[in-house]
């Protein structure tokens, strides 16, 4: 009882945490919360809508970027779709190119045996990932634990 009540004031504490405060532990844990009780794509899904209102980082990274949230509804979707590489820069992704990348995850996600070599080869598929890789430290091992809970 007490690891749980521990837990949610861990929980509570880490959404509070801005987006340039982020750091790489930050990541890893909003990956956890995003897979939280979410054992198909539809709770995935609505996870994400729920944790993209709660979490300060997410929510910010998501008004940098408009299309953040699609992307990472397509990649927590987790259907295996063609891999088609995304060469557009980061400013400049549309809506439809950012659910590309995100169905893009699964693919480079089965071509490897581990889920960082996964989320590396979509990291160089993708040029957009590979500029918010750049700028945000954190993205990539919260991508790597999601990985891990939709593989």
């Amino acid at each position: 009882r007490r690891l749980k009540e521990i837990a949610g004031v861990s929980i509570y504490f880490q959404r509070l945490v801005p987006l340039e405060a982020f750091k790489v532990e930050d990541g890893r844990a909003l990956g956890y919360d995003l897979l939280w009780k979410a054992d198909f794509s539809k709770q995935r899904i609505e996870r994400l809508t729920e944790i993209a209102e709660k979490s300060r980082a997410l929510r910010e990274l998501c008004l940098r970027h408009s299309w953040m949230k699609a992307m990472l509804g397509a990649a927590l979707e987790g259907s295996l779709h063609r891999n088609k590489a995304v060469r557009t820069k980061l400013v400049c992704v549309s809506d439809k190119e950012a659910i590309q990348i995100g169905k893009n995850l699964v693919p480079s996600l089965m071509t490897e045996q581990l889920a960082t070599a996964g989320v590396n080869e979509w990291k160089i598929q993708n040029r957009a990932v590979k500029e918010l890789m750049e700028e945000q430290a954190w993205f990539e091992p919260m991508v790597v634990v999601l990985a891990k809970g939709i593989v």
